[in-house]
């Protein structure tokens, strides 16, 4: 049981390394049917299928998560765009090195037809001076 949500934790973090975000839904149906023999039978080659079958699932998961969190994002017609919102400062400001963000929750739109995402990391950058 170990091994395999240690199986699960190596797949959630190979998703990670990976340049572009796979389909989920590929990896969850090909780990689900490596995980079937195991529960006919408990020899190694078993174990060893259901072992790459949790590998296989939390690169699903993980990549099933991040399609969720992806899916809300501004469109691409209503960026650069002025959208005028009522909201919530949802966390504390935060400085980096050219100038601060934090995130916002919008609750409603002033703008008519404005599509906006139900969170935002708002950032403002402090002008470069030079001399």
């Amino acid at each position: 049981m170990r091994l395999n949500i240690l199986a699960f934790a190596a797949g959630v973090i190979v998703l990670q390394i990976q340049p572009e975000l796979p389909a989920w839904q590929y990896p969850a149906l090909a780990g689900g049917l490596l995980l079937l023999p195991r529960w006919r039978w408990s020899a190694w080659p078993a174990r060893g299928l259901a072992i790459a079958g949790c590998v296989l699932l939390g690169i699903a998961w993980g990549a099933w998560r991040a399609d969720i969190r992806l899916a809300d994002e501004l469109p691409s017609g209503w960026e650069g765009r002025d959208i005028e919102l009522i909201g919530v400062i949802a966390t504390l400001p935060q400085d980096f090195s050219q100038g601060t963000r934090f995130e916002f929750v919008p609750e409603t739109a002033l703008t008519a037809t404005a599509v906006v995402p139900q969170r935002l990391m708002l950032s403002w950058y402090q002008g470069r001076r030079d001399g």
